[in-house]
């Protein structure tokens, strides 16, 4: 056993270590419901749309509509962004141009009040839901290369424990890797970003994806839509609960214009969320892999 002073040396840097983790949880934690709270007033209640709306209807000009569009997507008032214009002009510049591609109107399509120019689509109309495999019918074979199988429970630790092999030949669609969307539909439904690294899909789960819209615009619309599943699923738990593919269909989406889809405002966050977790993976196999070697005295503090 190391001196006193070896000691709390090493939890000083066992500390950091875990300090940095929990800040990083602590950060995804806020960007998460931010990103939420974000695609929710621009997507869903069309804030900013209604916004110009309500302006253009009380008589104020064009250019008075597109200023109180960027209250509503920024949260300041009038005198803010006068400060900001000033301060950050390149910031005031973009602001600008995110609340330019919000319209200005609202419009009914099927029976479904959206913004002028945008348009409506089912939830599996915007991406592909590709299930898993049963994959006890691809265990590897004795030195055969194989990938760990990632089930509901690994889905919610966040990695893949190697409990269970399957093929690495089976086909590509599923398997998995960092920063895929994962939905499990069936049990415990929930929608996650997988960062455990390439594994297999077991069935149960979809691996989510687009060859048409950003990961972002899916990745939000299927959380948004999951609290309808949950109830879904709970409502046939005589078993176990879950979703058919015809409850996908008819979820709707409201699909914004180019520009608006072309935005990197949730594509950024949703980028430093994933970079956070991948960071705590390689905080988490540094820690483990010193303290061992700290302990032993091979390293010093």
């Amino acid at each position: 056993m190391p001196d006193i002073d070896t000691q709390n040396e090493i939890v000083d840097i066992i500390d950091r270590l875990d300090q940095k983790i929990y800040l990083n949880t602590q950060i995804n934690q806020t960007l998460e419901q931010i990103a939420q709270a974000l695609f929710k007033s621009w997507f869903v209640d069309f804030d900013p749309v209604r916004a110009k709306v309500q302006a253009l209807s009380d008589g104020m000009s064009l250019e008075q509509a597109e200023l109180a569009a960027m209250q509503a997507i920024s949260g300041k008032t009038p005198e803010e962004l006068t400060a900001l214009s000033q301060t950050q002009p390149d910031r005031y510049a973009e602001l600008a141009e995110t609340a330019k591609a919000f319209p200005c109107e609202m419009v009914e399509v099927d029976g479904v009040e959206v913004p002028k120019g945008w348009g409506l689509k089912a939830l599996d109309e915007i991406a592909n839901y590709q299930n898993g495999l049963a994959l006890q019918k691809f265990r590897p074979g004795d030195d055969e290369p194989f990938l760990p199988v990632v089930k509901i429970a690994q889905l919610r630790q966040g990695y893949a424990d190697g409990e269970e092999k399957a093929k690495a030949s089976i086909k590509p669609e599923c398997i998995i890797d960092n920063g895929d969307v994962i939905f499990s539909w069936s049990g415990s439904l929930l929608v996650d970003i997988w960062c455990g690294g390439k594994a297999a899909l077991n069935q149960h789960l979809f691996k989510v994806t687009s060859k048409r819209y950003p990961k972002w615009f899916y990745y939000f619309y299927t959380k948004y839509h999951l609290v309808e599943f949950q109830r879904i699923a709970y409502d046939k738990a005589v078993t176990m609960g879950h979703i058919k593919r015809e409850h996908l269909s008819a979820a709707k989406c409201i699909v914004p214009n180019d520009e608006l889809l072309a935005n990197k405002t949730l594509e950024n966050i949703l980028e430093k969320i994933i970079f956070n977790r991948l960071e705590n993976f390689n905080l988490q196999d540094t820690r483990d892999l010193l303290l061992p070697r700290l302990l032993n005295g091979e390293l010093n503090g």
